[in-house]
């Protein structure tokens, strides 16, 4: 049978069949406009969107933010996030060279290490208490004197104030250069393994979980370290817990990555579980939040940063 009788048979038997595959073509472009920019370049989440075409409205298909909140496999394996894990090695030798290069201490560095790996990925009340509440206590020093905090000033609360730094302005400086560097070195070796992206197509995602939805009038910073990551199924598995609102904030990686005071490949969490986790200080004063709407059940903001030269 040849493509010309083939053809006269469907008309026959459905004769609304090019009316029926136009609008299915058009159902398709329109799901296309909400899918979130950054899908667009991501191979695992790509694949998502498009499994997601027929049904009756596509949702971000990741479990729950309870239990294991590991990088999803598919994610691990076709965005290349496998090449960090792979490379750890390399870059924690690379970060304690650097850290001595600077000028900081071995004790220093078990210091900063112990209060990474022991309370900032505790829970919050470990995470606001004993040398986790001194380390944002020097990233606030670090703000205040750089005029980085805005107007009023959401950051400096009185539990944060009553406590001494643990490093002095100076050594966070250090501390942020160590990390820009290694941090720009993975980004280059993410982009060596996937060379259909460029280093302007990551970015840093955190999920929130909400009771109103976020945008540029009510968002304020609340800390002085957050955590981002690169893994786009934890941001969304984090967005995906208790409360109304589910929001996923994305920020291009590029113009932060000076603002990066730890990560979880080269201290990683004890629970074993790989978040993709970057510990990043704010710069209130010059952040700008732009809300880009509902994208699949999740709230997508992007995050901005104005002004960084003047830093």
């Amino acid at each position: 049978m040849n493509e010309k009788e083939m053809e006269q048979i469907v008309n026959e038997e459905c004769p609304h069949f090019e009316e029926m595959m136009e609008q299915i073509q058009e159902e398709q472009e329109e799901k296309m406009k909400h899918m979130p920019p950054e899908y667009a370049t991501s191979t695992c989440h790509l694949e998502r969107w498009i499994d997601s075409y027929f049904d009756y409205e596509a949702t971000r298909d990741v479990p729950s933010g309870k239990g294991n909140n590991d990088v999803e496999e598919d994610e691990l394996r076709l965005d290349h996030l496998h090449v960090l894990i792979d490379n750890q090695k390399k870059y924690k030798k690379w970060f304690r060279e650097d850290w001595k290069n600077n000028g900081l201490s071995c004790c220093q560095y078990l210091l900063f290490a112990r209060t990474i790996k022991r309370e900032m990925y505790g829970k919050s009340v470990i995470r606001n208490s004993n040398n986790a509440l001194r380390l944002k206590r020097s990233i606030y020093d670090y703000l205040k004197k750089r005029d980085l905090l805005s107007e009023p000033d959401t950051l400096g609360t009185e539990e944060l104030l009553s406590v001494s730094p643990l490093f002095t302005e100076e050594e966070i400086s250090k501390i942020l250069e160590i990390n820009k560097s290694i941090f720009n070195l993975m980004i280059k070796d993410l982009c060596h393994a996937d060379q259909e992206r460029s280093s302007n197509d990551y970015t840093l995602k955190r999920g929130l979980h909400t009771n109103t939805i976020v945008n540029e009038k009510n968002f304020y910073e609340k800390f002085t370290i957050n955590s981002y990551t690169l893994a786009n199924s934890i941001s969304d598995k984090f967005a995906n817990g208790k409360g109304n609102i589910h929001t996923v904030v994305r920020t291009p990686a590029t113009i932060w990555d000076d603002a990066i005071l730890f990560n979880s490949i080269i201290f990683p969490a004890p629970s074993g579980e790989q978040q993709f986790e970057f510990g990043v200080i704010p710069f209130p004063k010059y952040e700008r939040l732009c809300y880009k709407g509902e994208y699949a059940s999740m709230h997508e903001c992007e995050l901005d940063r104005v002004d960084r030269n003047s830093l």
